[in-house]
């Protein structure tokens, strides 16, 4: 679960929330919080936007897992995305063999692309086009 995490120190994370607002001002990223049965389960953000294309990212509390949570949550933020930025395709960079990030990848009607190598490993990237989720909704 999320390595990452348990080394993240309050100074970094009040610095990532800054730029993340000032992002926010510019409209080239959209983040929210997540909340189930009125507790913080998470975030998801649709960032990283350049011309029709954003990347999507989500996590979510280890309470927060396995119950849909983010797929019912990605697809809400997906949707925004397509509609208020006019957004041809959504793209997830996914670690290589993280079958639990494939698998909500193909729920929110995402396929893999491409398979990537570079020196930080091996990762997927995964895309939503506007005309296929469009057509699943």
């Amino acid at each position: 679960y999320m390595e990452w995490a348990s080394h993240y120190e309050p100074d970094k994370a009040a610095y990532d929330c800054r730029i993340l607002e000032e992002e926010m001002k510019k409209g080239t990223v959209a983040a929210y919080k997540i909340e189930h049965e009125d507790e913080f389960a998470g975030s998801v953000t649709l960032g990283n936007r350049q011309h029709d294309e954003a990347e999507l990212s989500i996590w979510l509390t280890e309470d927060a897992m396995g119950k849909h949570i983010a797929s019912r949550s990605a697809r809400e933020v997906v949707k925004r995305g397509f509609s208020n930025w006019n957004l041809a395709a959504v793209i997830l960079h996914i670690q290589a063999g993280n079958v639990d990030s494939q698998n909500f990848a193909m729920r929110i009607g995402g396929h893999k692309i491409l398979t990537a190598t570079p020196s930080s490993g091996d990762y997927e990237i995964w895309e939503i086009t506007n005309q296929e989720f469009s057509s699943a909704e």
